[in-house]
This record gives C-alpha cells, structure tokens and sequence, in this order.
C-alpha cells in the first residue's frame, strides 16, 4: 500500500489541523536535510513511498514524490531543539489554507505527528474563532483562525505528541 496513500488515510481517521499559511518562505528553517527519503508508518514497518526534499531558490522546501507536490516551510517550536512546526501546501497554484504537523528531529530521526481534532483542541480551535469541520466517513479537521492559537495549540500537543510516520534517509 502506497505510504501517501495510508497518510491521507490516517489523516482521515485522526484528522488534522488547518489554518492560514502564516509563514513564508523567509521564514523557511529546514530541519531536514535536502535528500531522497523514505515515508514509513511507524505501526506498518516496511517498503514506502520516497519522497525527494529539496530546497527551493526562494527559501521554501519542497516535497515531490507521490500523488502531488507540496511546498513546506519548517520553523523552530519554542525552546526545544528538536521539535519543530511544519506548515505544507500544494504546489498547484490554487490560494488555500495550509495543512500543520509537528516535525521532530531528535537523535537523528525525522518524525511526523498527525494531530488529532477532538477535546481541547477542538475547543481550541473554535475558542480562536476558527471551526471544526466533521465528516461523518472522516475524523474531524480543526480550523485556527489566528496564528496566535496556531502557536499555542501546536506548544501544548507538542509536549504528548505521538509521532506517526519516520521520514527515512535514503543512501545516496
């Protein structure tokens, strides 16, 4: 099963966190080293999709591999070296909130976090003005109006984040 396919699927199952794309490419901080990776789900070890990332000429990341390309910008969170704030986008010219997951790079490793949009963080997310969108066949999506609730939601679930794919270097 194709690992784009199965993180669209998680995705699906424990939602996700949208917002505006507050940041732009001069704010772009890459925590990952150009390169070919592979995408792996940490419950599903084995073969997965390789994505190639690479940085743009104008500051901005890109992932290409799979279904469509996406434009990332990374930027430190708070304090910890490790953990950092990933904001993607598609590469598809059509003007559109941006997608947020928690990025940690410690001891070496790149690890995503899908972050779910129940309880707090639902409340969250509406507290800002923002919305939740429920799908009946999907988990929720949580919607922050303000890059202020952005912040602090993505500090608080930073600190019990699950991390559930590992980006995997590929040799050369």
């Amino acid at each position: 099963m194709s690992r784009l396919f199965l993180l669209g699927a998680l995705l699906l199952l424990t939602g996700c966190w949208t917002s505006g794309p507050w940041y732009t490419s001069s704010d772009n901080r890459p925590a990952i080293p150009d390169g070919r990776y592979r995408l792996m789900a940490a419950e599903m070890p084995g073969e997965g999709d390789v994505l190639t990332i690479r940085r743009r000429p104008d500051g901005a990341t890109a992932i290409e591999g799979g279904d469509q390309a996406l434009s990332a910008i990374m930027l430190p969170l708070g304090k910890a070296p490790h953990r950092h704030i990933l904001q993607l986008q598609r590469e598809d010219g059509v003007a559109r909130g941006a997608l947020y997951m928690l990025l940690d790079t410690d001891k070496g490793r790149y690890r995503l976090a899908l972050l779910p949009c129940s309880g707090p963080w639902a409340k969250a997310a509406e507290a800002s003005g923002g919305s939740i969108v429920r799908d009946p066949q999907s988990a929720a999506t949580c919607t922050f109006a303000t890059q202020k609730a952005l912040l602090a939601a993505l500090t608080a679930i930073s600190k019990n984040a699950r991390f559930d794919f590992d980006l995997i270097p590929e040799a050369p």
